[in-house]
């Protein structure tokens, strides 16, 4: 993340322009539709079309009459109302997928409309930081979309070979750029565990959310805080932001739920700005990005980790605050990179909060071995220069496991247990 991705993109569909063609598809999630936009104006003279928002269907019809660069969401790709006669009729040149993880569950409908597209034009460009998120089948589905013969044969190397002939059958598609490789001067990246306490924290509301085995509210517990009191990691929180502002940083926080970006904003007051939430639109959320790159006074961005740690850039940041550890590493990845990333002249510090004796030691130790098993198997492509066997593990197992291991260091008998264990998201 953040070394250049789009850019490539643009320069390939300028390259198509050059050789003559003239009509190319951009899909992308509607939280960078608008950095698309700006970003293809700014590096390059070729004419772009908006396809998204209420007038859409105008917009897609003066795709149609003129071509251009389209630029669309997965969602409202779905609303086209082309057959495949008329999209092949179309002779798009170049189809650009950002954010191609959306797209690794071919079963989806987002999927199997993409999937008309891909199919009929020459040349198409997955782009993506995450190919594989949990395991190595969402990289082979990926895989397959692109060339059906290549991702067979990479369902049988997973499971026979093991990485290293992964990677090698893999190479003639797969290019990754890691940072180290590509931007040695980007300034260091220094990450931080902050380890808090339960001071100030209603811990009762924690054991209630385990004995029910609910494990968002597990995860939300350490910010659900004793009546007049500050919950310790709140407490951290500012004391970070404000060593931040004092010494002239601009600071974005993360947090999966509204119910914690809510406490942090309603605590720093005037010192944040947002928040970037899902329900914000993308040009909305880029408005707010703008005015805090733009500020002359350092701030605290606030954002959902869904919402605002894809597809932003956010240089203007130095410092990172996690608070909560995440399911999948890709979401703390790309979160991070909203600052470390090309045009960063600052040392950027990540602070993960974390409450010990929690869930948040399990999620840690269950990053870790997500991304031991990303390393092994996308890390590196052989193009640019086992995990034994992924084990298929879906989040509802984790939480399983987690909030049992909970249960048992809280002494509390699963025989005594009534109910099921969730794992619903926060609205």
């Amino acid at each position: 993340m953040g070394l250049g991705k789009t850019l490539q993109a643009i320069s390939a569909i300028a390259h198509r322009s050059m050789s003559g063609a003239t009509r190319f598809l951009v899909v992308c999630p509607a939280s960078v539709v608008t950095n698309w936009i700006r970003e293809v104006n700014s590096r390059s003279d070729l004419p772009i079309i908006k396809i998204h928002g209420e007038d859409h269907k105008a917009s897609l019809q003066q795709w149609v009459e003129s071509s251009g660069i389209g630029i669309t969401t997965y969602d409202t790709l779905k609303s086209f109302e082309l057959t495949e006669q008329a999209i092949a009729a179309l002779a798009v040149d170049t189809v650009i997928v950002d954010e191609a993880h959306y797209i690794k569950n071919i079963s989806t409908g987002r999927s199997r409309t993409i999937t008309k597209w891909l199919d009929r034009a020459p040349h198409v460009i997955f782009l993506t930081g995450t190919p594989l998120e949990n395991r190595v089948e969402e990289f082979i589905a990926l895989a397959k979309l692109l060339d059906t013969s290549m991702g067979n044969d990479l369902s049988r190397v997973a499971l026979a070979a093991g990485p290293e002939s992964f990677r090698k059958t893999v190479a003639p598609i797969y290019l990754r750029r890691n940072t180290e490789e590509v931007l040695k001067e980007l300034p260091e990246l220094i990450e931080v565990a902050e380890y808090c306490t339960w001071e100030g924290v209603y811990k009762q509301n924690y054991i209630d959310a385990v004995v029910a085995g609910n494990f968002m509210a597990m995860r939300r517990a350490a910010f659900s805080a004793q009546p007049d009191m500050q919950t310790s990691k709140l407490e951290r929180l500012i004391e970070l932001v404000d060593e931040s502002i004092e010494s002239g940083q601009k600071v974005i926080i993360f947090s999966f739920f509204r119910s914690v970006i809510e406490q942090v904003m309603h605590a720093l007051g005037e010192r944040a700005i947002g928040p970037i939430t899902g329900s914000v639109s993308s040009t909305q959320r880029q408005n707010i990005v703008d005015q805090f790159q733009n500020s002359l006074i350092p701030l605290a961005l606030v954002g959902q980790i869904q919402a605002a740690g894809t597809g932003l850039n956010i240089q203007a940041a130095s410092v990172v605050i996690l608070c909560e550890p995440q399911i999948k590493p890709s979401l703390e990845v790309q979160a991070i990179a909203r600052a470390h990333r090309m045009g960063q002249v600052r040392k950027v510090q990540v602070h993960r909060l974390i409450l010990p004796e929690s869930v948040d030691e399990h999620m840690l130790a269950m990053l870790a071995r997500k991304q031991s098993e990303f390393d092994q198997y996308a890390r590196e492509s052989e193009l640019a220069k086992g995990i034994i066997d992924v084990e298929v593990v879906s989040e509802e197992t984790i939480a399983k496991t987690i909030v049992a291991e909970e249960r048992k260091r809280l002494g509390i008998n699963e025989s005594d247990v009534v109910g099921h264990i969730t794992n619903e998201e926060e609205g």
